[in-house]
Protein backbone atom coordinates (compact mmCIF):
# COMPACT_ATOMS: atom_id res chain seq x y z
CA UNK A 1 0.00 0.00 0.00
CA UNK A 2 2.27 2.15 0.70
CA UNK A 3 4.53 1.90 -2.35
CA UNK A 4 1.47 2.34 -4.35
CA UNK A 5 0.44 5.46 -2.75
CA UNK A 6 4.01 6.85 -3.39
CA UNK A 7 4.09 5.67 -7.17
CA UNK A 8 0.78 7.96 -7.41
CA UNK A 9 2.65 10.50 -5.44
CA UNK A 10 5.27 10.23 -7.88
CA UNK A 11 3.25 10.32 -10.44
CA UNK A 12 1.65 14.04 -9.51
CA UNK A 13 -1.31 12.92 -7.35
CA UNK A 14 -1.82 15.88 -4.87
CA UNK A 15 -5.37 14.19 -3.73
CA UNK A 16 -6.26 11.34 -2.19
CA UNK A 17 -10.22 10.41 -1.80
CA UNK A 18 -10.98 7.54 0.15
CA UNK A 19 -14.22 5.52 -0.58
CA UNK A 20 -14.59 2.79 2.45
CA UNK A 21 -16.76 2.71 5.27
CA UNK A 22 -14.30 4.97 7.32
CA UNK A 23 -11.27 6.78 7.39
CA UNK A 24 -8.36 3.80 7.80
CA UNK A 25 -6.89 4.19 4.30
CA UNK A 26 -6.89 7.86 4.74
CA UNK A 27 -4.45 7.72 7.87
CA UNK A 28 -2.59 4.73 6.02
CA UNK A 29 -2.10 7.29 2.87
CA UNK A 30 -1.05 10.41 4.78
CA UNK A 31 1.56 8.95 6.78
CA UNK A 32 3.08 7.44 3.21
CA UNK A 33 2.92 10.76 1.31
CA UNK A 34 5.94 13.72 1.52
CA UNK A 35 4.29 16.81 0.11
CA UNK A 36 2.79 18.35 2.93
CA UNK A 37 0.13 20.38 0.39
CA UNK A 38 -1.59 16.88 -0.38
CA UNK A 39 -4.82 16.71 0.02
CA UNK A 40 -6.85 13.55 2.20
CA UNK A 41 -10.45 13.21 1.88
CA UNK A 42 -12.80 10.40 3.20
CA UNK A 43 -15.85 10.45 1.70
CA UNK A 44 -17.45 7.81 4.16
CA UNK A 45 -17.12 7.29 8.41
CA UNK A 46 -18.60 4.37 10.27
CA UNK A 47 -20.03 7.28 12.82
CA UNK A 48 -22.70 10.40 11.38
CA UNK A 49 -24.72 10.82 8.51
CA UNK A 50 -23.74 9.19 5.40
CA UNK A 51 -24.75 12.46 3.61
CA UNK A 52 -23.51 15.19 5.43
CA UNK A 53 -20.08 13.10 5.39
CA UNK A 54 -20.12 12.52 1.48
CA UNK A 55 -21.16 16.55 1.17
CA UNK A 56 -18.45 17.71 3.96
CA UNK A 57 -15.87 15.63 1.63
CA UNK A 58 -16.76 17.14 -1.50
CA UNK A 59 -16.53 20.86 0.42
CA UNK A 60 -13.63 19.70 1.33
CA UNK A 61 -12.16 19.18 -2.28
CA UNK A 62 -14.05 22.85 -3.48
CA UNK A 63 -11.83 24.57 -1.03
CA UNK A 64 -8.93 22.51 -2.35
CA UNK A 65 -9.55 23.60 -5.89
CA UNK A 66 -11.20 20.83 -7.48
CA UNK A 67 -14.81 21.95 -8.52
CA UNK A 68 -17.25 18.72 -8.54
CA UNK A 69 -20.08 18.64 -11.09
CA UNK A 70 -23.08 20.22 -9.04
CA UNK A 71 -25.21 19.13 -11.71
CA UNK A 72 -24.41 15.59 -10.65
CA UNK A 73 -24.77 16.30 -6.62
CA UNK A 74 -27.87 18.69 -6.89
CA UNK A 75 -29.94 17.95 -10.34
CA UNK A 76 -31.49 20.50 -11.52
CA UNK A 77 -30.07 23.59 -9.52
CA UNK A 78 -29.10 26.41 -11.58
CA UNK A 79 -26.23 29.11 -10.37
CA UNK A 80 -27.68 32.14 -8.68
CA UNK A 81 -25.64 35.50 -8.50
CA UNK A 82 -25.09 36.49 -5.29
CA UNK A 83 -26.13 40.30 -3.89
CA UNK A 84 -23.33 42.31 -3.46
CA UNK A 85 -24.36 44.40 -0.18
CA UNK A 86 -26.21 44.07 2.44
CA UNK A 87 -28.85 46.00 1.60
CA UNK A 88 -29.60 44.10 -1.36
CA UNK A 89 -32.63 41.83 0.22
CA UNK A 90 -33.42 38.96 -2.01
CA UNK A 91 -34.81 35.87 -2.03
CA UNK A 92 -32.64 32.81 -3.51
CA UNK A 93 -34.15 29.56 -3.50
CA UNK A 94 -32.48 27.19 -5.86
CA UNK A 95 -35.22 24.80 -7.89
CA UNK A 96 -33.39 21.52 -7.47
CA UNK A 97 -35.17 18.04 -8.03
CA UNK A 98 -33.74 17.04 -4.20
CA UNK A 99 -33.50 18.37 -1.24
CA UNK A 100 -30.51 21.01 -0.86
CA UNK A 101 -30.97 21.04 3.19
CA UNK A 102 -29.20 18.05 4.70
CA UNK A 103 -29.78 17.85 8.38
CA UNK A 104 -27.29 19.01 10.32
CA UNK A 105 -25.06 20.09 7.16
CA UNK A 106 -26.14 23.58 8.06
CA UNK A 107 -25.97 24.18 11.76
CA UNK A 108 -24.13 26.84 13.52
CA UNK A 109 -22.09 23.85 15.06
CA UNK A 110 -21.54 22.21 12.24
CA UNK A 111 -19.77 25.18 10.55
CA UNK A 112 -18.36 26.33 13.34
CA UNK A 113 -14.75 24.85 13.71
CA UNK A 114 -12.67 25.49 10.63
CA UNK A 115 -14.32 29.09 9.85
CA UNK A 116 -13.50 30.86 13.68
CA UNK A 117 -10.18 28.95 14.07
CA UNK A 118 -7.92 30.83 11.32
CA UNK A 119 -7.09 33.71 13.92
CA UNK A 120 -6.83 31.52 17.05
CA UNK A 121 -3.31 33.11 17.79
CA UNK A 122 -4.37 36.17 17.73
CA UNK A 123 -7.75 35.58 19.84
CA UNK A 124 -6.17 34.38 22.25
CA UNK A 125 -3.30 36.63 22.88
CA UNK A 126 -6.33 39.09 23.77
CA UNK A 127 -7.79 37.17 26.32
CA UNK A 128 -6.77 36.01 29.85
CA UNK A 129 -6.31 32.41 31.11
CA UNK A 130 -9.67 31.33 31.78
CA UNK A 131 -10.65 32.95 28.37
CA UNK A 132 -8.26 31.04 26.32
CA UNK A 133 -8.99 27.84 28.34
CA UNK A 134 -12.67 28.03 27.28
CA UNK A 135 -11.97 28.69 23.34
CA UNK A 136 -9.48 25.97 23.63
CA UNK A 137 -12.23 23.85 25.05
CA UNK A 138 -14.61 24.84 22.53
CA UNK A 139 -12.45 24.39 19.77
CA UNK A 140 -11.54 20.75 20.86
CA UNK A 141 -15.26 20.11 21.38
CA UNK A 142 -16.52 21.37 18.23
CA UNK A 143 -13.77 19.63 16.25
CA UNK A 144 -14.57 16.17 18.23
CA UNK A 145 -18.26 16.67 17.33
CA UNK A 146 -17.74 16.89 13.75
CA UNK A 147 -15.78 14.17 13.83
CA UNK A 148 -17.63 11.92 15.88
CA UNK A 149 -20.24 12.62 13.69
CA UNK A 150 -22.26 14.91 16.54
CA UNK A 151 -24.78 17.53 14.90
CA UNK A 152 -23.81 19.84 18.26
CA UNK A 153 -20.92 20.58 20.27
CA UNK A 154 -23.61 19.89 22.49
CA UNK A 155 -23.03 16.09 22.55
CA UNK A 156 -19.35 16.46 23.38
CA UNK A 157 -19.06 17.26 27.49
CA UNK A 158 -15.98 19.03 28.55
CA UNK A 159 -15.23 16.56 31.41
CA UNK A 160 -16.30 13.13 29.55
CA UNK A 161 -13.45 10.87 28.05
CA UNK A 162 -12.78 10.66 24.33
CA UNK A 163 -12.65 7.31 24.62
CA UNK A 164 -15.95 7.34 26.54
CA UNK A 165 -17.53 9.76 23.89
CA UNK A 166 -17.03 6.81 20.94
CA UNK A 167 -13.35 8.07 19.79
CA UNK A 168 -11.05 5.14 18.43
CA UNK A 169 -7.51 5.48 17.23
CA UNK A 170 -8.47 6.20 14.09
CA UNK A 171 -10.57 9.04 14.65
CA UNK A 172 -7.99 10.75 17.54
CA UNK A 173 -5.68 10.51 14.62
CA UNK A 174 -8.18 12.64 12.54
CA UNK A 175 -8.87 15.01 15.61
CA UNK A 176 -4.82 15.46 16.08
CA UNK A 177 -4.13 16.73 12.33
CA UNK A 178 -7.46 18.80 13.00
CA UNK A 179 -6.16 20.22 16.48
CA UNK A 180 -2.25 20.15 14.30
CA UNK A 181 -3.47 22.56 11.47
CA UNK A 182 -5.96 24.53 14.09
CA UNK A 183 -3.28 25.67 16.29
CA UNK A 184 0.11 25.41 13.97
CA UNK A 185 1.14 22.90 16.75
CA UNK A 186 3.20 19.38 15.66
CA UNK A 187 0.96 17.61 18.35
CA UNK A 188 2.32 13.89 19.82
CA UNK A 189 1.12 11.01 18.09
CA UNK A 190 -1.01 9.85 21.88
CA UNK A 191 -2.02 12.84 22.78
CA UNK A 192 -5.66 12.66 22.69
CA UNK A 193 -5.68 9.31 24.58
CA UNK A 194 -2.90 10.94 26.99
CA UNK A 195 -5.63 13.69 27.86
CA UNK A 196 -8.34 12.12 28.07
CA UNK A 197 -10.81 14.93 27.91
CA UNK A 198 -11.45 17.90 26.19
CA UNK A 199 -10.62 20.27 29.34
CA UNK A 200 -7.71 18.20 29.62
CA UNK A 201 -6.39 18.48 25.86
CA UNK A 202 -7.51 22.24 25.78
CA UNK A 203 -5.23 22.48 28.82
CA UNK A 204 -2.53 20.95 27.02
CA UNK A 205 -2.25 23.05 23.80
CA UNK A 206 -3.12 26.17 25.95
CA UNK A 207 0.70 25.20 27.85
CA UNK A 208 2.15 23.95 24.37
CA UNK A 209 1.11 27.46 22.19
CA UNK A 210 1.84 30.23 25.57
CA UNK A 211 5.62 28.00 25.79
CA UNK A 212 5.93 30.27 22.09
CA UNK A 213 7.14 27.44 20.05
CA UNK A 214 8.37 24.47 22.28
CA UNK A 215 5.79 22.43 21.01
CA UNK A 216 6.22 23.64 17.23
CA UNK A 217 8.31 22.18 14.76
CA UNK A 218 9.33 24.59 12.18
CA UNK A 219 6.54 26.55 12.45
CA UNK A 220 6.24 29.61 9.90
CA UNK A 221 4.51 32.93 10.82
CA UNK A 222 1.36 31.71 9.97
CA UNK A 223 1.39 29.04 12.66
CA UNK A 224 1.30 26.20 9.97
CA UNK A 225 3.45 23.29 10.90
CA UNK A 226 6.47 22.88 8.32
CA UNK A 227 8.03 19.33 7.89
CA UNK A 228 10.97 18.51 5.62
CA UNK A 229 13.92 16.71 4.71
CA UNK A 230 15.49 17.67 8.33
CA UNK A 231 12.37 16.41 10.36
CA UNK A 232 12.45 13.60 7.88
CA UNK A 233 16.12 12.91 9.05
CA UNK A 234 15.71 12.91 12.49
CA UNK A 235 12.47 10.52 12.34
CA UNK A 236 14.99 8.28 10.81
CA UNK A 237 17.58 8.72 13.92
CA UNK A 238 15.33 8.17 16.38
CA UNK A 239 13.97 4.71 18.00
CA UNK A 240 11.31 4.38 16.26
CA UNK A 241 12.71 4.91 12.88
CA UNK A 242 15.75 2.58 13.58
CA UNK A 243 13.52 0.05 14.33
CA UNK A 244 11.27 0.24 11.36
CA UNK A 245 14.76 0.40 9.68
CA UNK A 246 15.71 -2.81 11.07
CA UNK A 247 12.45 -4.14 10.29
CA UNK A 248 12.41 -3.27 6.74
CA UNK A 249 16.51 -5.02 6.21
CA UNK A 250 15.15 -7.85 7.66
CA UNK A 251 17.31 -7.18 11.17
CA UNK A 252 14.58 -7.25 13.64
CA UNK A 253 16.52 -9.44 16.22
CA UNK A 254 18.86 -6.20 16.36
CA UNK A 255 16.10 -3.79 16.54
CA UNK A 256 14.24 -5.76 19.34
CA UNK A 257 18.00 -5.75 21.04
CA UNK A 258 18.26 -2.17 20.94
CA UNK A 259 14.32 -1.73 22.47
CA UNK A 260 15.62 -4.17 24.94
CA UNK A 261 18.76 -1.59 26.04
CA UNK A 262 16.12 1.62 26.34
CA UNK A 263 13.96 -0.21 28.48
CA UNK A 264 16.74 -1.33 30.71
CA UNK A 265 17.75 2.45 31.07
CA UNK A 266 14.52 3.23 32.49
CA UNK A 267 13.33 3.16 35.89
CA UNK A 268 11.39 -0.35 36.97
CA UNK A 269 9.34 -1.67 39.73
CA UNK A 270 8.63 -4.89 41.80
CA UNK A 271 5.22 -3.96 42.90
CA UNK A 272 2.14 -2.10 43.28
CA UNK A 273 3.23 -0.60 46.12
CA UNK A 274 6.66 0.96 44.86
CA UNK A 275 4.31 2.90 42.58
CA UNK A 276 3.53 6.49 43.61
CA UNK A 277 0.03 5.82 42.36
CA UNK A 278 -2.32 3.91 40.06
CA UNK A 279 -3.49 5.28 36.83
CA UNK A 280 -6.84 5.53 36.48
CA UNK A 281 -8.89 2.87 34.41
CA UNK A 282 -11.27 4.17 31.17
CA UNK A 283 -14.70 3.71 31.71
CA UNK A 284 -16.25 3.22 27.93
CA UNK A 285 -19.49 1.74 28.41
CA UNK A 286 -22.30 1.64 31.93
CA UNK A 287 -25.20 -0.21 32.00
CA UNK A 288 -26.73 -2.53 34.49
CA UNK A 289 -26.46 -5.52 33.27
CA UNK A 290 -24.03 -8.02 34.23
CA UNK A 291 -21.40 -8.87 34.42
CA UNK A 292 -19.33 -6.85 34.09
CA UNK A 293 -16.28 -6.62 31.08
CA UNK A 294 -13.14 -5.83 32.05
CA UNK A 295 -10.92 -5.90 29.61
CA UNK A 296 -7.40 -5.90 28.96
CA UNK A 297 -5.28 -4.29 25.78
CA UNK A 298 -2.38 -5.68 24.09
CA UNK A 299 0.26 -4.80 25.90
CA UNK A 300 2.53 -3.74 22.47
CA UNK A 301 3.11 -0.57 21.11
CA UNK A 302 -0.63 -0.21 19.64
CA UNK A 303 -2.16 -1.25 22.84
CA UNK A 304 -4.43 1.10 25.20
CA UNK A 305 -7.94 1.67 26.02
CA UNK A 306 -8.57 2.65 22.73
CA UNK A 307 -8.45 -0.92 21.23
CA UNK A 308 -12.10 -1.86 22.99
CA UNK A 309 -13.66 2.00 21.61
CA UNK A 310 -15.24 -0.16 19.06
CA UNK A 311 -16.03 -2.85 20.85
CA UNK A 312 -17.41 -1.06 23.81
CA UNK A 313 -20.15 0.37 21.79
CA UNK A 314 -22.04 -2.71 21.12
CA UNK A 315 -23.17 -2.46 25.17
CA UNK A 316 -23.68 1.27 25.84
CA UNK A 317 -26.40 1.57 28.22
CA UNK A 318 -26.40 -2.02 28.77
CA UNK A 319 -23.15 -3.36 30.49
CA UNK A 320 -20.22 -2.02 31.92
CA UNK A 321 -16.97 -1.74 29.79
CA UNK A 322 -13.89 -0.74 31.61
CA UNK A 323 -10.52 -0.96 30.29
CA UNK A 324 -7.16 -1.16 33.25
CA UNK A 325 -4.48 0.52 32.20
CA UNK A 326 -1.29 -1.34 31.40
CA UNK A 327 1.74 -0.34 33.62
CA UNK A 328 4.66 1.05 31.51
CA UNK A 329 2.79 2.40 28.83
CA UNK A 330 2.22 5.74 30.37
CA UNK A 331 4.24 9.47 29.80
CA UNK A 332 7.26 8.56 32.94
CA UNK A 333 5.90 5.20 33.87
CA UNK A 334 8.14 2.67 35.18
CA UNK A 335 8.32 -0.78 33.68
CA UNK A 336 7.29 -3.79 35.16
CA UNK A 337 10.37 -6.21 36.31
CA UNK A 338 8.04 -9.26 36.22
CA UNK A 339 4.97 -10.73 35.33
CA UNK A 340 4.19 -10.74 39.36
CA UNK A 341 4.45 -7.20 39.06
CA UNK A 342 2.20 -6.76 36.35
CA UNK A 343 -0.32 -8.58 37.71
CA UNK A 344 0.17 -6.92 41.30
CA UNK A 345 -1.25 -3.83 39.30
CA UNK A 346 -4.09 -5.47 37.93
CA UNK A 347 -5.24 -7.03 41.38
CA UNK A 348 -4.65 -3.61 43.10
CA UNK A 349 -7.12 -1.69 40.95
CA UNK A 350 -9.83 -4.53 40.22
CA UNK A 351 -11.64 -4.14 43.27
CA UNK A 352 -12.63 -0.96 42.24
CA UNK A 353 -13.57 -1.37 38.70
CA UNK A 354 -15.59 -4.59 39.89
CA UNK A 355 -17.23 -2.93 42.73
CA UNK A 356 -18.66 -5.97 44.29
CA UNK A 357 -20.37 -7.25 41.22
CA UNK A 358 -20.03 -10.40 38.89
CA UNK A 359 -17.40 -9.85 35.88
CA UNK A 360 -15.81 -11.37 33.13
CA UNK A 361 -11.93 -10.69 32.47
CA UNK A 362 -11.01 -9.71 28.41
CA UNK A 363 -7.85 -10.08 27.19
CA UNK A 364 -6.77 -9.27 23.41
CA UNK A 365 -3.77 -10.30 21.88
CA UNK A 366 -1.00 -11.18 24.68
CA UNK A 367 -3.57 -8.92 26.63
CA UNK A 368 -5.13 -12.55 26.53
CA UNK A 369 -2.57 -14.34 28.77
CA UNK A 370 -2.57 -11.43 31.36
CA UNK A 371 -6.50 -11.29 31.80
CA UNK A 372 -6.09 -15.63 32.51
CA UNK A 373 -3.23 -15.39 34.76
CA UNK A 374 -5.09 -12.60 36.73
CA UNK A 375 -8.45 -14.49 36.72
CA UNK A 376 -6.54 -17.79 38.24
CA UNK A 377 -4.93 -15.69 40.97
CA UNK A 378 -8.50 -14.35 41.79
CA UNK A 379 -10.11 -17.95 41.90
CA UNK A 380 -6.77 -19.31 43.86
CA UNK A 381 -7.92 -16.20 46.65
CA UNK A 382 -11.59 -17.36 46.41
CA UNK A 383 -12.73 -14.14 44.49
CA UNK A 384 -13.22 -15.41 41.16
CA UNK A 385 -14.33 -13.95 37.41
CA UNK A 386 -17.73 -15.27 36.07
CA UNK A 387 -15.45 -16.08 33.02
CA UNK A 388 -12.55 -15.61 30.63
CA UNK A 389 -12.64 -14.10 27.00
CA UNK A 390 -9.13 -14.66 25.09
CA UNK A 391 -9.37 -12.69 21.80
CA UNK A 392 -6.90 -14.31 19.14
CA UNK A 393 -4.64 -14.53 21.77
CA UNK A 394 -1.27 -16.77 20.46
CA UNK A 395 1.06 -18.38 22.96
CA UNK A 396 4.36 -17.80 22.13
CA UNK A 397 6.44 -20.89 20.99
CA UNK A 398 3.62 -22.25 18.91
CA UNK A 399 5.12 -24.79 17.08
CA UNK A 400 5.41 -23.95 13.27
CA UNK A 401 4.82 -20.07 14.11
CA UNK A 402 8.37 -18.66 13.75
CA UNK A 403 7.77 -16.41 10.74
CA UNK A 404 4.72 -15.30 12.78
CA UNK A 405 5.71 -13.11 15.41
CA UNK A 406 8.14 -11.28 12.56
CA UNK A 407 5.15 -10.79 10.06
CA UNK A 408 2.75 -9.85 13.13
CA UNK A 409 5.49 -7.12 14.30
CA UNK A 410 5.66 -5.59 10.64
CA UNK A 411 2.07 -5.62 10.81
CA UNK A 412 2.06 -3.20 13.97
CA UNK A 413 4.32 -1.26 12.77
CA UNK A 414 2.14 -1.23 9.41
CA UNK A 415 -0.69 -0.03 11.28
CA UNK A 416 1.65 3.35 13.49
CA UNK A 417 -0.04 5.68 10.96
CA UNK A 418 -3.70 5.09 12.90
CA UNK A 419 -1.90 5.62 16.39
CA UNK A 420 0.72 7.95 15.46
CA UNK A 421 4.25 7.66 16.00
CA UNK A 422 5.44 5.45 18.54
CA UNK A 423 7.18 7.17 21.90
CA UNK A 424 11.04 5.60 22.41
CA UNK A 425 9.10 4.85 25.80
CA UNK A 426 5.93 3.11 24.49
CA UNK A 427 8.40 0.59 22.33
CA UNK A 428 10.26 0.16 25.25
CA UNK A 429 7.45 -0.67 27.02
CA UNK A 430 6.34 -3.23 24.04
CA UNK A 431 9.95 -4.87 24.37
CA UNK A 432 9.92 -5.70 28.31
CA UNK A 433 6.06 -6.77 28.25
CA UNK A 434 7.47 -9.21 24.97
CA UNK A 435 9.70 -10.53 27.54
CA UNK A 436 7.35 -11.02 30.12
CA UNK A 437 5.00 -12.78 28.24
CA UNK A 438 7.26 -15.73 28.03
CA UNK A 439 6.88 -16.27 31.61
CA UNK A 440 3.20 -15.81 31.46
CA UNK A 441 2.19 -19.17 30.29
CA UNK A 442 -1.44 -20.43 31.26
CA UNK A 443 -2.30 -22.67 34.21
CA UNK A 444 -5.29 -24.19 35.70
CA UNK A 445 -8.36 -22.26 35.82
CA UNK A 446 -12.01 -23.43 36.62
CA UNK A 447 -14.08 -20.56 35.24
CA UNK A 448 -15.30 -21.23 31.43
CA UNK A 449 -13.57 -19.72 28.38
CA UNK A 450 -14.28 -17.78 25.63
CA UNK A 451 -12.00 -18.58 22.74
CA UNK A 452 -12.54 -16.12 19.90
CA UNK A 453 -10.31 -16.33 16.38
CA UNK A 454 -10.60 -14.47 13.42
CA UNK A 455 -11.02 -16.48 10.34
CA UNK A 456 -8.87 -14.70 7.99
CA UNK A 457 -4.81 -14.53 8.29
CA UNK A 458 -2.99 -10.91 8.48
CA UNK A 459 -0.19 -12.34 6.24
CA UNK A 460 0.63 -14.13 3.43
CA UNK A 461 4.35 -14.58 3.77
CA UNK A 462 6.56 -17.94 3.47
CA UNK A 463 6.54 -19.98 6.34
CA UNK A 464 3.24 -18.38 7.98
CA UNK A 465 0.49 -21.47 6.98
CA UNK A 466 0.27 -22.39 10.11
CA UNK A 467 -0.86 -18.81 11.57
CA UNK A 468 -4.68 -19.51 13.69
CA UNK A 469 -4.34 -18.80 17.35
CA UNK A 470 -4.96 -22.01 19.32
CA UNK A 471 -5.93 -22.32 23.18
CA UNK A 472 -4.96 -25.84 25.31
CA UNK A 473 -7.27 -25.25 28.18
CA UNK A 474 -10.94 -26.27 28.25
CA UNK A 475 -12.39 -23.29 26.23
CA UNK A 476 -15.35 -22.59 23.42
CA UNK A 477 -14.18 -21.26 20.36
CA UNK A 478 -15.83 -19.11 17.95
CA UNK A 479 -14.01 -17.61 14.72
CA UNK A 480 -15.06 -14.35 13.44
CA UNK A 481 -14.56 -12.49 10.17
CA UNK A 482 -11.82 -10.60 10.29
CA UNK A 483 -7.84 -10.96 10.94
CA UNK A 484 -6.06 -10.71 13.80
CA UNK A 485 -5.23 -6.34 13.49
CA UNK A 486 -8.91 -6.08 12.62
CA UNK A 487 -10.98 -8.24 15.08
CA UNK A 488 -11.53 -4.76 17.52
CA UNK A 489 -11.17 -2.81 14.46
CA UNK A 490 -13.48 -3.40 11.52
CA UNK A 491 -14.80 -6.96 13.06
CA UNK A 492 -15.33 -5.33 16.43
CA UNK A 493 -19.37 -5.39 16.15
CA UNK A 494 -19.40 -9.28 14.70
CA UNK A 495 -17.27 -9.87 18.31
CA UNK A 496 -18.91 -8.45 20.38
CA UNK A 497 -22.05 -10.16 19.90
CA UNK A 498 -20.56 -13.55 19.58
CA UNK A 499 -19.30 -11.76 23.54
CA UNK A 500 -22.50 -11.23 24.47
CA UNK A 501 -24.45 -14.36 23.07
CA UNK A 502 -21.88 -16.07 25.55
CA UNK A 503 -22.54 -14.02 28.31
CA UNK A 504 -26.17 -15.00 28.32
CA UNK A 505 -25.04 -18.73 28.57
CA UNK A 506 -22.63 -18.41 31.53
CA UNK A 507 -25.44 -19.18 33.89
CA UNK A 508 -26.37 -22.30 32.27
CA UNK A 509 -22.62 -23.20 32.32
CA UNK A 510 -22.31 -22.88 35.46
CA UNK A 511 -25.40 -24.73 36.85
Amino acid sequence: FHDGVRALEAAGVTRFVELGPDAVLTGLARESVQAPDTAFVPLGRRLGSESVTLLTGLAQLYVDGLAPDWQAVFPGAGRAELPTYAFQHQRYWLAADVPLVVGALDTPDQQAGAGEVAPLRARLAGVGESEQQELLVELVRSQSAAILGHSSVEAIEPEVGFLEAGMDSVSGTELRIALSAATGLALSAGVVFYHRTPADLAAHLRTELAHGGSGLAGAGADGAVDGGAEDAAEDLESISGLLRRAAADGRMTKGMALLDAVAEILPDFSSAAELERLAEPVRLAQGEQGPKLICFPSPMALGGAHQYARFASHFRGRREVVVPPVPGFGPGEALPCSVDAVLDVFLEGLPAMAAGEPFVLVGYSSGGQFAHATAEVLEKAGTPAAGVVLLDTYLPGGEGQDELWPQMFRGMLDRESSFGRFSAARLAAMSRYSDLIVDCLPGALSAPVLFVRPAQSFTDAPGTEDWRASWSGEHLLREVPGTHFTILEESAPVVAEAVDDWLSTLGTLES
